[in-house]
């Protein structure tokens, strides 16, 4: 790494159960702290590692609490963004340092000297789609404005881009258009990163980069018709370096 990347690992979808729980047949809370050994043993020189949604697989306390134990553990500093199937005030009490709350949502903005880091909150109480309302916009566009022509990064639980997946695309993040223009009109943001998915996936949109990572518990089967399937790839997570340059991200699956 050279001495002017911003290095920060991007965890994501949990779904943690509260122990012994088991998620699809396995157990999310060994599976996280699995990864967290492993970020610990190669990547504790890490900036930041964002854990982009879905937490918890039903918003409970006692998940966010085994969330807790598992990431004492973990040697880097942490942020905590909600995905559909959390609770952002339960996320926020437990997590004041890590679940940042501003106006209400789970966001924050963050500046480091390779620029700023934008983590947005797209959860939709009760829906499985997420959304940015007037509110989540108006951060948004406050914050890139704020920012003016350093680069932006956003993080988020909901893809704001279509996959071709017919099972996610039929539940859309509700304002994506809307964050489109916010994105256009500005012309800073160099990467969206997302979860949600439980894929690995890159691509670009509207001309700016984007990446979704895998889920630390279990994978999405590569489909695209309808129905949704247990797919049998590991758990992983993405590596990042950010520099002058723009983004540069690396997919890592977790070893059996």
């Amino acid at each position: 790494m050279t001495a002017n990347a911003l290095k920060i690992i991007q965890l994501s979808d949990a779904h943690l159960a509260p122990p012994p729980g088991l998620v699809q047949g396995g157990d999310p809370v060994s599976k996280l702290k699995a990864a967290i050994a492993d970020i610990n043993a190669h990547h504790g020189d890490a900036a930041l590692v964002i854990i982009s949604g879905d937490l918890a697989n039903d918003g409970e306390r006692p998940a966010y609490e085994a969330l807790a134990e598992a990431l004492g553990d973990l040697v880097p500093p942490f942020r905590l963004i909600p995905g559909n199937h959390d609770d952002r005030r339960l996320m926020a009490e437990m997590f004041p340092q890590g679940a940042v709350m501003t106006d209400g949502f789970v966001q924050s903005a963050m500046a480091t000297p390779q620029g700023v880091l934008l983590l947005i909150d797209t959860l939709d109480e009760g829906q499985i789609g997420g959304r940015l309302d007037a509110a989540r916009l108006g951060f948004i566009a406050r914050e890139l404005e704020r920012a003016r022509s350093q680069p932006a990064y956003i993080f988020m639980h909901h893809p704001p881009f279509m996959l071709h997946m017919a099972e996610f695309d039929a539940l859309p993040l509700a304002g994506a258009e809307a964050l489109r223009d916010l994105v256009l009109a500005h012309g800073q943001v160099r990467h969206i990163f997302a979860g949600h998915v439980h894929r690995f996936i890159a691509g670009s949109w509207h001309g700016v980069p984007v990446s979704i990572t895998r889920s630390t518990s279990h994978q999405t089967a590569l489909q695209f018709g309808t129905g949704w399937q247990l797919g049998p790839e590991r758990p992983g997570y993405a590596i990042i370096f950010i520099d002058a340059a723009g983004a540069i991200v690396h997919f890592h699956e977790l070893a059996g």
